[in-house]
């Protein structure tokens, strides 16, 4: 069995199949919690807090990156600062 490539539009497609079961189990909680018997509004804020919740996935994905890019260029600047120091302690220090 030979495993299909992974394009951009099948992961698309997952990623909207993923909003879109995201978006259904928001509305029907909603629909079956505050907005008891008014299908339409719990569909309306359903979209409503899905569309958030994906703009907060995002955001705080990228500060995941952001603090990532932090430790790394702390530990780039340890690390080239440590091999300048040997450097020279081997070289100038007998």
């Amino acid at each position: 069995m030979e495993i299909p490539e992974l394009s951009l539009k099948a992961a698309i497609n997952v990623l909207y199949a993923l909003y879109y079961l995201l978006r259904g189990a928001i509305s029907f909680i909603l629909e079956g919690t505050i907005f008891q018997g008014e299908p339409g509004k719990a569909a309306l804020y359903g979209d409503a807090i899905t569309i958030l919740a994906a703009i907060t996935l995002i955001y705080f994905i990228l500060e995941l990156f952001e603090a990532g890019k932090k430790i790394v260029r702390i530990f780039l600047i340890v690390g080239w600062a440590l091999l300048i120091a040997s450097v020279i302690a081997e070289r100038f220090i007998p």
